[in-house]
């Protein structure tokens, strides 16, 4: 199975993280909200903004140099809400909640995470649910192969079953 590539940053994406635009919304908003204590929960999906905190937001980029027309904020919104809940989720939970906001949608790991189910079919002989054959060597009973069923040839050494 061939997985595309993610897409690529587009260049108002990457203007927003090299001016670490989410980075000083992310502090303003945290220690707005001092002593809250944070779940993995409160960044999820369903996270919300205010109207409020995408006008602080938009302050923000304009006061570190961002270019944005109107059409292009409307058009990157989804890809700032993940970043302010993966900016959010790293500063008060750690890496490891800010990494599974980052590869939520990613389209390499999902199919990736799919062949686990196939995988494990396999592994326990179930090919029906694969939908391959099993092939003779996977569906006959295990016998001593035939190298080690010869016999020994002439003057060859046998074995020696002392243990060393």
């Amino acid at each position: 199975m061939v997985v595309p590539n993610p897409p690529l940053l587009t260049r108002p994406e990457i203007d927003m993280i090299q001016k670490r635009v989410f980075f000083e919304w992310g502090t303003h908003y945290l220690a707005a909200r001092k002593g809250k204590k944070w779940t993995s929960a409160d960044f999820g999906p369903d996270f919300k903004l205010t109207d409020e905190d995408w006008t602080a937001l938009r302050k923000t980029m304009d006061l570190r140099k961002v270019t944005l027309t109107d059409s292009i904020w409307t058009a990157e919104r989804e890809f700032m809400h993940r970043q302010v809940r993966t900016e959010l989720a790293g500063a008060t939970l750690g890496a490891l909640d800010r990494y599974k906001i980052l590869l939520e949608d990613d389209p390499q790991l999902n199919s990736a995470l799919e062949l686990f189910p196939r995988a494990s079919a396999l592994m326990s002989g179930n090919f029906s649910d694969v939908g391959s054959k099993p092939t003779k060597a996977a569906t006959s009973e295990t016998s001593t192969p035939a190298t080690a069923q010869a016999p020994l040839r002439e003057g060859a050494a046998k074995p020696d079953k002392k243990k060393r």
